[in-house]
């Protein structure tokens, strides 16, 4: 069911093979690894499962953890109680440094599932819509709001009323020359992957996690610490058109490159076959 931090279903969620038949197939030779999606409960229980019913073979295991907290306790406990050959952490904070641990944080499957979005007629000049799941995100939405007398601005947030579905929010993103993107639960947010990927430039929090390929600050994108620097950083492209374009492009191009939802699978099988 939903819970805290539970955003979902998504739009690109899909059904898939049961796990009855996941697990035959597991047991029966059909893979050359396991990968455990998660770190909660069910699914350590379901390959725990496989193991008790007598799996005739036992391919190599890798552990992911999608949650939105940094602790690395349970991921390490999970991957010691399956002889995990590497894990894979969303929220790895800069400065860990642990053998076969890896960052894997979300990706965009706009450009690849729903090109339509991409590269819509700019029809606002920023925009920051969110659901209040952090204490700054309304500081940032009350910012932005602040220079609608200046600029054209889509912001708000669901305790404001504010609230749209997956699609109608990623056209809002594409239909902006610049889209704020800030943290929520986590560091990791999907907005950060769906902004370039509609071809939006992203003017970003800064984080603190590791990403594979980062996206660089005045290159592929903008970094913000506080709301001073978010506006200074916001006007200033919205002044120089060719540094937009610029920075927009070459963010586009470098999401095209490292992160839509196949080069993320990429990047994982990748290690996984090492």
């Amino acid at each position: 069911g939903r819970g805290p931090g539970c955003t979902g279903p998504c739009a690109w969620q899909k059904p898939t093979k049961s796990v009855r038949r996941t697990e035959v197939e597991i047991k029966n030779d059909r893979f050359d690894a396991v990968i455990l999606e998660s770190t909660r409960p069910y699914a350590i229980h379901a390959l725990e499962a496989v193991i008790a019913s007598g799996w005739n073979v036992h391919p190599p295991v890798f552990v992911c953890c999608w949650e939105d907290y940094s602790d690395l306790k349970l991921l390490i406990d999970t991957g010691n109680k399956f002889g995990a050959k590497a894990l894979f952490k969303r929220e790895l904070l800069k400065g860990v440094n642990i053998p076969n641990l890896y960052p894997c944080p979300f990706s965009s499957v706009i450009p690849e599932d729903w090109p339509l979005y991409v590269g819509l007629t700019h029809k606002y000049d920023a925009c920051l819509v969110v659901g209040n799941t952090n204490a700054d995100r309304q500081k940032y939405v009350d910012t932005l709001n602040a220079v609608k007398e200046k600029y054209n601005v889509y912001a708000g947030s669901d305790t404001q009323g504010v609230r749209l579905d997956q699609f109608a929010f990623w056209e809002v993103l594409s239909r902006s020359k610049v889209s704020l993107s800030t943290r929520g639960w986590g560091n990791d947010t999907l907005r950060y992957w769906e902004v370039p990927s509609v071809r939006s430039m992203l003017l970003t929090q800064r984080l603190d996690i590791q990403l594979p390929h980062p996206f660089v600050d005045g290159q592929t994108c903008a970094e913000f610490s506080d709301p001073q620097e978010m506006i200074r950083k916001l006007e200033y492209f919205l002044t120089n058109d060719g540094e937009l374009q610029r920075v927009t492009q070459a963010g586009y191009d470098h999401l095209l490159a490292y992160h839509t939802a196949r080069k993320r699978a990429e990047y994982v099988l990748e290690i996984v076959g090492r």
